[in-house]
């Protein structure tokens, strides 16, 4: 159950940390909007505030891993995931190796592939998601409405 909620919320943190990039022709003033709403999300994420990380998150979200249980519906079950899953580590860092994000009209996209490591009493664990997003834009502001995430699980 930890490996899942360590995986579930190193998929939110992923893009909240980074800095999205962009195809040409996707620049305009809501890419930039997505992108630092996502900048905020990781600050919540590296100060460990479940709550202030569950911001990024619509009321009605759904986050959804590949494994057993990797399902959280709301931002309720999120916070909570969250708050489990801040007590497991003591340290984390990340590696983006592919980030984009994409917007039409009040809907944005994001796909990305990140390696993460997470350090719990000096020991070390290493592990890759895919993550994808999509974001929507409710009374000016953008919120995460959907996120699926996956383990990476061939070899390299």
């Amino acid at each position: 159950m930890k490996k899942s909620i360590r995986l579930f919320c190193c998929s939110m943190v992923l893009l909240m940390i980074t800095s999205l990039s962009c195809q040409a022709g996707d620049t305009n003033a809501d890419v930039d909007a997505v992108k630092a709403v996502i900048q905020k999300h990781g600050q919540a994420f590296d100060s460990k505030s479940a709550v202030d990380t569950a911001a990024f998150y619509a009321d009605n979200a759904v986050i959804m891993g590949t494994g057993e249980g990797e399902l959280y519906v709301g931002k309720e079950a999120i916070a909570n995931a969250l708050s489990q899953f801040f007590s497991s580590f003591d340290k984390e860092t990340r590696e983006v190796t592919f980030n984009e994000v994409h917007v039409n009209g009040d809907t944005a996209w994001t796909m990305s592939n990140v390696t993460f490591t997470a350090t719990v009493k000096d020991k070390e664990s290493t592990y890759q998601l895919n993550i994808s997003r999509v974001l929507t834009k409710k009374d000016g502001n953008w919120l995460c409405v959907a996120e699926h995430f996956s383990h990476l699980v061939g070899g390299k």
